[in-house]
């Protein structure tokens, strides 16, 4: 793009799209982006009518005005910089709309990540800059154009239909530049009779000869004669095919009418200067007969254009006039003319008295006797300063054109009405694969350009040539352009309708190929289509809570795992609190804090839930919180994982662990664990007291030998009832093996307690 910042102004009204898209250019390293946010649409004009960023993001929905809204206010207001609509939802209408309406690009949020940010940001810029250097070169060259009085016209070859002609034919000729382009042959109507039949011959032989200069009368619809100059060359391209015929026509009948009176009064001496002393053109009379040729005769005009009195310039030869830029070829050829007493025409850079420099236009024609002696020599001169420096002018824009079409990033050619080729920048004929020159005049719909079905070359027509026969911009986001080698690639592109005078001409085409981004687009939908599978898999539930709305997001996973409807959890925070166990909430509450407080990597917490049947569930509620720059927590997402299952199978596990079999009193490992406590209690307490009592049965093997195992272990279960019966809650039963039980009875007064239960 460019190693100057990039000033960007974010108009949005949600503060979590701002830091999102703070985040997104962030990540882009090869350009610095200072980022400026507004929320409102009344601030974002306020802005706007500074001129201080060189682009603008703006969602689509700003209040009670959308983004159309916006786009028409600020064009309105003078905004030079190119839009970018931001919306939630892809919508091909509003699309449309908005290219209509000035948008520079159209995108959908949650699909755009940093690198297609960089691209429709870089790519709105340079095309921006691209037409704004396009449009101020077309307004200067139609100002420059406007103020010429000589009319510059273009033509087709080789039926001299009419292209172009400038506004100055209306002065002219009488008439409009629609009657010619109207009637192509209004062009020769209007030459005088006598003069039209050797004017046709002398514009066909153009075609062949490459240039004209021709002298000529015209009829104005009133009848009007004037005389005309009419220069013209042919215009080829890279292959010397002529493709059209420029020229520039002068109006030369103040001169030709000075010409007539001076070769009239030539013959009447006494009446030379009153004949020519009214006239603009510059009249000079040298005699050849003197050395050197001097000048014995200035009119008025001379002394306007050149400054030079009568009396300084008298007695001179005219060559006084050159100056060191002066063109020597040209004063060659004017003095090879002087010699072989022959007329002579052409332009030379002359100086005026006081040194500034000026074109003058010279005619120069010998006058002979009647004996055929050569007797004078009478120049008429015109200032044509002002047509030279147009001529100037427009070969700068030229250039001027053609470097920007040369530095654009994109590629970028024109068509004419016909489809084809009229200029190609390096850049597109670098990504076609061909030579600029071999593809001028081409007819580039279907030749490059195409749809592909089934992998084969077709032409779709109505596509790039659309803007053109609606006359509006064209915006395609995905075609396919063909190499020269034969392959193909995908491309973005824009097609604009070219206006000349309102009429419509051609089109400008610019595009980009969006082969990489739409691998990278394909990358993507992969990598989310395996993350929506392995979330689906994992048969969790996600939530997402925004901190700022205090709003939370829970998927139909989530809601289903608590036995819930669809509707039947809001986006409540309460909807999530008020279903935690109450021994669970502070512990929860406390995790999360400090995960906000960034004390913790992440949030982790297992608890109780109360399911839609009114019985808890135990949960793994797991997330990970986004800070801003100043360390709040702004938004936290995570998942939800049942894990009832397993907290039931941990808490069998342990009671197995600690607890007999058979009966389900308490295992030697547990009954030696409260011992150690118990003894530990009463070191720290004097008069703590406790008792150990152990039992077991006489004569239990004679009742596993005589009655069996079953009824054995129904007699041991048995007495673990009846022991359990006899002591209180706070005691512990226990069975060591076998027939073996022991008691620990705790806190006790005395030791007759012990002896009483026993």
């Amino acid at each position: 793009m460019c190693s100057r910042t990039v000033n960007v102004l974010l108009v949005e009204d949600d503060e979590e799209d701002y830091l999102i898209t703070r985040s997104l250019l962030s990540q882009i390293k090869q350009v610095t982006f200072a980022l400026d946010w507004v929320a409102t649409y009344e601030a974002a004009l306020e802005s706007i009518a500074n001129h201080q960023h060189d682009v603008y993001l703006v969602d689509y929905r700003l209040g009670p005005h959308d983004g159309l809204e916006f786009l028409q206010a600020a064009l309105a207001n003078g905004c030079r910089a190119p839009i970018i609509l931001l919306t939630g939802q892809s919508n091909e209408d509003i699309d449309l709309a908005a290219m209509k309406a000035g948008a520079a690009d159209y995108l959908v949020k949650g699909q755009i990540d940093a690198s297609l940010l960089e691209r429709s940001i870089r790519y709105a810029i340079e095309r921006n800059r691209t037409l704004e250097a396009l449009h101020k070169s077309e307004a200067q060259l139609d100002g420059i154009l406007g103020s010429l009085k000589d009319v510059v016209w273009s033509a087709t070859a080789p039926n001299f239909e009419m292209l172009y002609m400038s506004t100055a034919v209306h002065t002219l000729y009488g008439r409009s530049s629609g009657e010619f382009a109207a009637n192509p042959n209004l062009w020769f109507e209007v030459v005088h009779p006598d003069d039209r039949p050797w004017v046709e011959h002398e514009s066909q032989a153009l075609l062949h000869s490459g240039s004209k200069d021709l002298e000529y009368r015209i009829l104005q619809p009133d009848g009007t004669l004037r005389w005309v100059r009419d220069r013209a060359y042919l215009v080829c391209d890279a292959g010397w095919k002529t493709t059209r015929i420029n020229g520039i026509i002068t109006d030369i009948t103040e001169r030709k009418q000075a010409e007539v009176a001076l070769k009239q009064a030539m013959h009447k001496n006494s009446q030379l200067a009153a004949a020519i002393s009214h006239i603009g053109t510059g009249v000079t009379l040298s005699d050849p007969t003197l050395p050197d040729n001097p000048v014995i005769f200035v009119n008025p005009g001379f002394t306007a254009i050149t400054g030079y009195t009568a009396e300084s310039a008298l007695g001179k030869n005219c060559r006084f006039l050159q100056g060191p830029e002066t063109d020597p070829s040209t004063t060659n050829k004017l003095r090879q003319a002087i010699a072989q007493r022959q007329s002579f025409t052409g332009t030379l850079l002359n100086y005026r008295q006081d040194g500034t420099p000026f074109w003058n236009e010279l005619t120069l024609n010998p006058v002979f006797g009647d004996d055929g002696t050569l007797i004078n020599f009478v120049g008429l001169q015109t200032d044509v300063t002002a047509r030279k420096q147009a001529e100037a002018a427009l070969e700068r824009l030229r250039r001027q054109n053609e470097l920007v079409l040369n530095s654009a990033g994109e590629g970028i050619y024109g068509l004419d009405l016909e489809g084809k080729l009229t200029f190609i920048n390096p850049v597109a004929a670098q990504m076609l694969g061909w030579d600029a020159d071999a593809l001028i005049g081409k007819l580039i719909p279907g030749f490059v350009h195409s749809s592909q079905p089934k992998g084969t070359l077709h032409w779709q027509p109505g596509s790039i040539d659309s803007a053109a026969d609606q006359c509006f911009l064209h915006h395609v986001r995905e075609e396919v352009f063909w190499r020269k080698d034969g392959t193909s690639f995908l491309v973005e592109y824009i097609s604009t309708p070219i206006l000349e005078h309102g009429a419509l001409i051609g089109t400008v085409v610019t595009f980009q190929d969006i082969t990489y981004r739409r691998q990278a687009e394909a990358a993507l939908r992969e990598s989310e289509e395996r993350y929506a599978i392995a979330v689906q898999g994992a048969k969790d539930g996600l939530w997402d809570w925004n901190l700022k709305t205090n709003q939370v997001y829970f998927s139909p996973r989530w809601k289903s795992m608590l036995g819930c409807e669809e509707d039947q959890i809001g986006s409540s925070l309460d909807d999530w609190f008020n279903r935690i166990h109450p021994e669970d909430f502070e512990h929860v509450q406390a995790a999360l804090l400090a995960h906000f407080a960034a004390q913790t990597p992440d949030f982790e917490s297992e608890h109780r839930m109360l399911h839609q049947d009114d019985t808890y569930r135990w949960v793994l509620c797991r997330g990970l919180a986004v800070h801003d720059d100043d360390g709040k927590a702004v938004r936290i997402a995570g998942s939800l994982t049942d894990i009832t299952s397993r907290k039931r199978t941990e808490k069998q596990l342990l009671h197995d662990a600690l607890h007999d079999a058979l009966t389900d009193l308490a295992n030697r490992a547990l009954f030696m664990d409260r011992l150690e406590r118990a003894i530990e209690r009463g070191k720290r307490h004097e008069q703590y007291l406790f008792a150990v009592l152990f039992l077991d049965l006489d004569r239990f093997k004679r009742v596993n030998d005589s009655l069996g195992h079953v009824i054995g272990n129904q007699l041991l279960i048995a007495i673990a009832r009846r022991l359990q019966l006899c002591v209180r809650l706070e005691d512990t039963v226990a069975r060591l093996g076998g027939d073996e039980f022991v008691i620990l009875l705790e806190g006790i007064e005395s030791a007759s307690d012990a002896t009483r239960v026993a």
